[in-house]
């Protein structure tokens, strides 16, 4: 009988570390699906970000797909890039769902795609 109260008052202590530290809403995160790379004019590089922003009324059952958006920004780097975009941008930005990178022709040719890859 005592083990059974002992092993009730640890199962009962250990409930309150079960969960999310930290835990953050999904409709925080803007996630980028894809990201195209083309000639820039006045930087080096024109990069477009297809972005799926998921809010919580949109989280179903169903598996639709979400809407997106085309988000473009210039920079010399990927990570100027990245940074223009983010000063502009209402959302935390999530790759983890980035399933592609496009590069145009002339992009490929010149040999951009060592420089970000």
């Amino acid at each position: 009988m005592m083990r059974k109260c002992a092993l009730t008052c640890v199962i009962v202590m250990l409930l309150p570390l079960c969960g999310c530290l930290e835990s953050k809403p999904v409709n925080r995160y803007g996630y980028v699906q894809s990201i195209g790379l083309d000639k820039g004019k006045g930087k080096k590089y024109a990069y477009s970000f297809l972005m799926q922003q998921v809010s919580a009324s949109d989280m179903s059952a169903s598996g639709d797909q979400q809407a997106g958006m085309l988000i473009g920004t210039e920079g010399d780097t990927l990570f100027e890039a990245v940074t223009t975009m983010v000063a502009g941008f209402p959302y935390e930005l999530n790759f983890s769902r980035t399933d592609a990178v496009f590069f145009s022709d002339e992009v490929a040719r010149e040999g951009g795609m060592r420089e970000l890859l």
